[in-house]
Formats: structure tokens, sequence, C-alpha cells
């Protein structure tokens, strides 16, 4: 079974509560995956001083040299180890035509990142599919629809840029048969009138809002889709955020959210928002996880 990542030091990341579940699951793999997402000459920069150029994806194998910042390279490759704490790894090309392998932390495609801490503001999420396995989320890593091909093998890719309530985002949408995960990068313009986008740029989008609507995608609490309340009480305790999306209210903390419905009292009223409805009532009719959310409970 493959390990995988998904997307693109002292830092905290979303693995608190990550139990029994998990590190069975972890055991399960043990390759080496290589996502081959690139599709055309990917250019980026080194961020960090000093740092280690290796032979293969991993802290054991040999250093070719050091890297500092802010040196060019070519990205050819993401590569996903089993590796619990540094799963992910840049295959690169250097301007000398050396090719090896760096911690994806330390890489930039985006010069104006250059002089940011690595793994600054880092958030990282871990779910398993029992097809795909290990499904590892990062904020900090690019995605494009290549990557998500390599890591949803079979599923429908769709992306694009949307519209709605909130900033315009670029949107990913992966699917098949029985599972919906949404992603959404909220754009910033340099010129809204002309569509001029400052930020995120196509070949450095990152994850603001992730959904899963699945009911085999569990998350590191074994949670998924159609799950109840009680389950989740019964899994991460009754010290959980409690609030409304614009269709749903919410149950979760440290990032990891769901988003609940179901019976409430008086259901046959019109015009019934999520607001109105007291957060009791998804005790009182145990009411079903719609979707899991990361890392915000959604929009």
């Amino acid at each position: 079974m493959k390990t995988f990542l998904f997307f693109l030091l002292g830092v905290p990341v979303l693995l608190m509560g990550q139990d029994h579940h998990l590190a069975q699951l972890s055991k399960q793999n043990t390759t080496t995956f290589s996502t081959k997402a690139r599709l055309e000459k990917n250019m980026g920069y080194i961020n960090g001083t000093a740092v280690n150029f290796r032979t293969a994806p991993s802290l054991k194998a040999k250093k070719l040299r050091q890297l500092n910042r802010p040196e060019q390279i070519e990205i050819l490759d993401l590569v996903v180890t089993d590796n619990q704490k540094y799963t992910y790894w840049y295959k690169i090309k250097t301007t000398k035509n050396e090719v090896g392998y760096v911690y994806y932390l330390l890489v930039s495609p985006d010069q104006n990142e250059l002089g940011k801490k690595a793994g600054e503001n880092l958030l990282e999420a871990t779910f398993y599919e029992r097809t795909l396995g290990v499904i590892k989320f990062s904020n900090h890593l690019p995605i494009s629809v290549a990557l998500l091909k390599q890591l949803f093998p079979g599923y429908t890719i769709k992306s694009g840029i949307g519209q709605g309530d909130s900033p315009d985002y670029y949107y990913f949408k992966v699917s098949n048969s029985k599972d919906m995960i949404s992603i959404i990068s909220y754009i910033q313009y340099s010129d809204y009138e002309n569509q001029t986008i400052k930020t995120p740029q196509p070949n450095n989008i990152k994850i603001d809002q992730l959904k899963i609507e699945s009911p085999t995608i569990t998350d590191q609490y074994g949670l998924k889709t159609g799950d109840t309340y009680q389950e989740i009480i019964k899994k991460r305790g009754k010290d959980l955020e409690r609030g409304n999306t614009h269709h749903e209210k919410y149950l979760g903390s440290k990032g990891l959210y769901y988003r609940m419905w179901g019976d409430f009292n008086y259901k046959g009223q019109a015009d019934v928002s999520p607001e109105t409805i007291d957060n009791k009532q998804m005790e009182k009719y145990n009411w079903e996880i719609q979707s899991v959310c990361w890392p915000r409970p959604g929009w």
C-alpha cells in the first residue's frame, strides 16, 4: 500500500489526538511514492541556508552538497515517503545540472516567499482511505491537477476559478461515484478589473479550505461522512467548538471540523437557517456528519 501526500521543525501540526487508529494505519504504508506531477518546466528557489541536497528523499541519504537561499533550481518532481515526520521531498535539478532531493519546506516555487521561516504557519492533517492508503494534507505544498491525478487514480479532477460571497478562488474538485473532495485557495488581485492575480500564482496554489464528503475516507480519529454526533463525542470528547456555516452547523476543534445536519424540533417551519437552531438539537437528534473540513469549518 502506498503512502500519499496531498499537495503542496519546531512547528505545530494537526496531528494532536493521533491515536491507535492512525498508528495502525501507518504500519501498513512502507513505500516511497513519486507523484510525477511535472507537466512543464517549473522553477523554484532554495529557501534556507546550508540546505542539504541529497541523493535520495531521506535524511539517511548521502549529501551531495549544501545549497543556499536564493539559489534557483528546477523542480522535477514531488516525492512522498513513508517517513511520518519528513514525508515530502522535492526532486530538483541545480543550475549545474545536478539532480537530487531537498526537503519540501526548504524549497519555494515563489520568489516572493524567500526569507520566510521554513514551515511558518504550517498545518498538516492525515486521512485514510482503504484503497489509497494514508493521505496527508499540507498547506505548504502547491496543488495541481497533475498531482491530484496521481494521488487519486481513477477519480475525476476538475479545476477553475470560482466566485461567490467570499473573494474569488481557485477550486479543485476530486470525485468518483461515492466521494467528493473540494479544495479552494483564495485569490488576491493586484488589479481586479483586469483580473490580474497578485497571489497565489498558478504554480503555487495552496489549500485555504478542504472539504471531504466520503463514506470511506476517515480522519485521524476514525470519523467520516455519515457518522453521528454521539460517535464524534465518543472519539473526541465534548470539549469542541460549535457554530454555523451557510447551510449547516459545525462541530470540531484544532483545525478539524464536521459539518452537521439532522432533525430538529421545528423542522416544518419555512426559512429555517442554522443560526436559528439551538446547538442542543445536534445532540437530541444525534445529527450526522455531512462533510469533514480542514483547517476551518468550511464555507
